[in-house]
């Protein structure tokens, strides 16, 4: 058994059930070049699907701990390979993906990173509010995603860090501080008021 064995081993055991050997996917986003490779651009020894904040603390501290790279992969809609990872193991944060509060008065919303920015807009909509975000990949892209990225959308020109308040994040001890989750703020949809 290889060294990449023995740690896809160890994980399953720390994640079961959250843990895959099947990578195939996770190699390819949407730049161009991906898709006329002959060979895929990157590599990874496993790919996590956390559910929960708790989950990706034990990730990152087996990561820490064993000093394998996380690559933390949204909905995978770069256009510049920053999906691809090279070694160690993917993070898809695609199971974490609920509007966890929306607070109507002090315009805020607090989602998972996973939460695709399609799904967050259309749950603001039924309520009269909008992101004012619509980048290409709007039905693809994820929150976590998005932010990290600094992505901007075409309908409005704020970037994403304008949305932004508050990210908390996993510490590389396994600590957490409410992981993976950001708080967005929205407006009133001017141009096609829900009521």
């Amino acid at each position: 058994m290889g060294e990449s064995d023995r740690l896809v081993e160890e994980l399953e055991g720390v994640l079961p059930g959250r843990v895959t050997r099947n990578v195939g996917s996770y190699l390819k986003d949407w730049w161009p070049f991906t898709w006329i490779a002959d060979e895929p651009l990157g590599s990874a020894i496993a790919a996590v699907k956390p559910s929960n904040v708790d989950e990706v603390a034990a990730l990152v501290k087996f990561a820490s701990a064993n000093h394998v790279p996380l690559y933390v992969r949204g909905g995978g809609s770069s256009v510049t390979g920053a999906s691809i990872p090279s070694k160690g193991i993917v993070v898809d944060m695609q199971s974490m993906d609920q509007v966890l509060d929306l607070d109507e008065q002090n315009r805020s919303v607090t989602v998972q990173g996973g939460t695709r920015l399609k799904l967050l807009e259309d749950k603001l909509k039924a309520k009269g509010f909008s992101l004012f975000q619509t980048p290409q990949s709007f039905d693809m892209v994820t929150v976590g995603g998005y932010v990290s990225t600094l992505g901007t959308g075409q309908f409005r020109s704020n970037s994403s860090i304008r949305l932004q308040r508050n990210v908390d994040s996993s510490q590389p001890a396994g600590r957490c501080r409410a992981c993976v989750r950001g708080r967005v703020e929205f407006g009133r949809c001017i141009h096609n008021p829900v009521r």
